[in-house]
Formats: C-alpha cells, structure tokens, sequence
C-alpha cells in the first residue's frame, strides 16, 4: 500500500542517516545531521499516510462509538510520530554527546 511504501522510505532515509552515524564514531556530525533533517518530511508523509490507511481500514463515523480494532492499527502512525521526535531529539545533541536511541525500539509497522 502507499501507507507502506511511504514508511519504507522514511525507515531507509532514517538508517541512511545511522549508518552514517555508525560511520562517524557514533556522533552526530554534520552529515549526520544532514541525512536526519532529510528523514523528517519523509517521516511526515509517512504518517500522513498511515492516518489516511487507518481512516479507511476504520473510519470514524460520526455519532457512532469508535471500532474498538481502531487503536491496534493507530498505533502505528502514532510510533512513526515517537520516531520523528526521536530524530529531532538526536538533532539536537552535539558532537561528543550521546543521544537517546529509545525511539528505535517502537514499532512503525504491522508485524
């Protein structure tokens, strides 16, 4: 689905940018900096996406209780959000500094 496609290129823009990392003795450097800010709009289509597949897998239908099955596929949008913060998050640590890797322990997809 495009749901999917879009996710795979965040997820790819986003190992791109820790290869690079791992590359760079684990700091974030410019070019690690680079490759993230890159990953962002990519991360923001992909959410964009996922909402739109769990509107039409489960839409909300006014004046009727929400699916309950709702909430096992809104996850999945909701982690590509706690990914992109993740990013931001490592954005912001210097050379030198350690950044929380958390968010890589959500998942973003169905598995």
């Amino acid at each position: 689905t495009k749901s999917y496609k879009t996710i795979g290129l965040a997820e790819n823009a986003l190992f791109d940018a820790l290869v690079q990392w791992q590359l760079d003795k684990r700091e974030t450097t410019t070019a690690v900096k680079a490759k993230l800010v890159a990953a962002l709009p990519l991360y923001d289509d992909a959410i964009k996406n996922a909402n739109a597949w769990v509107d039409s897998v489960y839409p909300i239908k006014p004046g009727q209780p929400m699916p309950a099955e709702r909430a096992d596929l809104a996850i999945y949008p909701y982690n590509l959000g706690v990914r992109k913060a993740g990013i931001q998050a490592m954005l912001k640590t210097d050379v030198g500094q350690k950044p929380d890797m958390g968010f890589l322990q959500v998942d973003v997809v169905e598995r």
